[in-house]
């Protein structure tokens, strides 16, 4: 769940209390449809997200706090909690991960998420119908 705001003829996302720009080509759609402020669902699949070292923060960047760390053979599942208590699992392949990475990953540990808005979907709270798509 998150909120869709417009400020200034841009569109802002807040999931787990951080402001998004709605940037690029989705920016432009939800501008030219002239879309309503309000509750949206967001949606970004497993593999588009970016996993940092909590040191940088950048555009789009979510500080995360490891809660459980679950092998699962080809990937880990990172259960996480977000600053507004949101709970999220990342699913990250370990195919070519760095062992000394794969090591710190412990309860407590504070990295950062993220994802370019080009893969965001936002979908209007009450009908579930995509912003970007037409009906």
């Amino acid at each position: 769940d998150a909120k869709l705001t417009k400020e200034g003829g841009k569109y802002y996302v807040n999931p787990f209390g951080v402001k998004m720009e709605v940037s690029g080509a989705k920016g432009k759609i939800l501008a030219d449809r002239n879309v309503s402020e309000g509750n949206v669902i967001l949606g970004v699949r497993p593999e588009h997200i970016v996993i940092g070292d909590g040191k940088e923060s950048s555009a789009n960047s979510i500080p995360v706090t490891l809660e459980v760390n679950e092998m699962m053979g080809s990937e880990l599942h990172l259960h996480v909690v977000a600053g507004d208590e949101s709970r999220i699992v990342l699913r990250v392949p370990t195919l070519g991960m760095n062992e000394a990475f794969r090591e710190s990953l412990v309860y407590g540990k504070k990295f950062n998420i993220s994802f370019d808005s080009a893969v965001l979907q936002l979908f209007d709270k009450e009908s579930e119908k995509s912003l970007f798509f037409a009906d």
